[in-house]
């Protein structure tokens, strides 16, 4: 006999949309690989190198902002009904995963460090959905157009601001905040009718094997240190060094990042749009188990790209090209191990709302 819980889950299966699983798939690989990749370049750019640092401008041009908007997306009903209880697991993920990185590091070293309130690490991504959450559901009542500007304008002079360092994150919160909001005032069903259409299709992949031949072209010396700027942590002026391309370029900052910010939401919704809005065996089930790979994941970097040394192994590699595809393989591995089920159910365990059933 199926009970009333089985029959709400199926229920809650057929509700989901194909297609922002398939896309939360593709984005949680890519945020294994770039960090994998981060762990194997150096901090300048290498000749020898330049595949996998091709790849990881690219990836961190619109991964974080495209995972801050669908959360925006989905934010409606958690920040206009005020579920404090939902915003807070946020918070209590970010400790989740602050424990679970210490464990790591610890492992390897035999000590860990801790930091209550800086933050630069991986587990920024849930402290920053625990304030975006709260800053929203105080902006709500305010005017869409004069939210959506003033965050875009603190997002482009924050990078002014090098008092606040990693302070709880802040440099990164307020930079990626316009897609959050840009989310939340977003319909979710006209959004997708306009990205499904066909025309917006065309012109979308256009736009990205455009710009990924863009960044095969460019990626030199100078251009390849801008992904700090993709980050979103460092201030302009640490961005804009005169060794790199002149101090006189932070003047221009907020220029940099109005610009930024046009083009990646461009390239965002282009992602968006050429991603099928099928199921896909494998890829549309594994898409709903994303929480407990971003968790997680960090563990092997810290395991094998720290303490197993694999960063020199694969930098060290005469086939360069052959190398970026086993890192790529070595993703997809971890991010398969870590979208079991029963870890996956631990994880929605840790993001329950107390108070869920009661509402």
């Amino acid at each position: 006999m199926t009970s009333e819980k089985d029959v709400n889950k199926k229920i809650v299966a057929k509700q989901r949309i194909a297609k922002w699983d398939n896309i939360k798939f593709f984005l949680i690989f890519f945020v294994v690989l770039g960090h994998f990749i981060n762990k194997t370049v150096p901090n300048k750019y290498v000749f020898n190198l330049r595949n996998m640092e091709r790849c990881v401008f690219i990836i961190y041009t619109f991964h974080m902002p495209a995972f801050i908007f669908i959360s925006g997306l989905f934010a409606k009903k958690t920040i206009d009904n005020k579920r404090y209880d939902r915003i807070g697991s946020y918070l209590r993920l970010y400790f989740v995963m602050c424990f679970i990185r210490f464990a790591a590091k610890f492992f390897v070293y035999g000590k860990g460090g801790f930091s209550l309130f800086n933050e630069s690490g991986v587990p920024w991504y849930a402290l920053a959905m625990f304030f975006m959450f709260l800053i929203m559901v105080f902006l709500r009542p305010y005017n869409k157009v004069e939210v959506i500007i003033g965050t875009i304008v603190l997002g482009m002079v924050i990078g002014y601001d090098g008092s606040l360092g990693d302070y709880l994150a802040l440099p990164r919160v307020l930079t990626f905040l316009p897609f959050f909001v840009l989310g939340y005032y977003f319909d979710s069903k006209k959004f997708l009718e306009f990205i499904e259409k066909t025309h917006v299709k065309i012109a979308s992949a256009i736009i990205l094997i455009g710009y990924v031949a863009f960044v095969h072209v460019k990626i030199k010396p100078l251009f390849f240190m801008y992904r700090y700027f993709l980050k979103g942590k460092k201030t302009y002026a640490d961005t804009f060094t005169e060794k790199i391309v002149g101090s006189s370029m932070t003047n221009y900052g907020w220029l940099y990042r109005l610009i930024y910010y046009i083009v990646v939401f461009i390239i965002v919704v282009a992602f968006f749009s050429i991603i099928p809005n099928v199921r896909i065996p494998f890829i549309t089930t594994l898409g709903g188990r994303t929480l407990s790979v971003f968790a997680v994941h960090y563990v092997f970097i810290i395991i094998l790209m720290e303490g197993a040394r694999w960063d020199k192994v694969f930098a060290g590699m005469k086939h360069q090209k052959l190398a970026l595809l086993l890192v790529m393989g070595l993703s997809l591995a971890v991010q398969l191990l870590l979208s079991i089920k029963p870890l996956a159910n631990l994880f929605n365990v840790i993001m329950s709302a107390p108070n869920a059933d009661k509402k």
